[in-house]
């Protein structure tokens, strides 16, 4: 698909997600405070994204 940047967005406490993005060359970016609403209830967020330079860049070293 040739996107430029893929972001994600989980609960802090949702240690298994955080740690699922980070092998897949996820970069922490920082929290997003009263994010999004669950249960009535607004919640924080830890932003991560993946972008383009870094997949190449992680390709690359794959090859070598």
């Amino acid at each position: 698909l040739e996107l430029r940047r893929i972001a994600a967005a989980c609960l802090p406490e949702n240690i298994a997600s955080r740690r699922l993005l980070e092998r897949n060359g996820f970069a922490y970016e920082g929290v997003a405070r009263s994010y999004l609403k669950i249960n009535g209830r607004w919640c924080n967020h830890v932003r991560y994204a993946n972008l383009r330079e870094d997949r190449r860049a992680s390709s690359m070293q794959d090859v070598t």
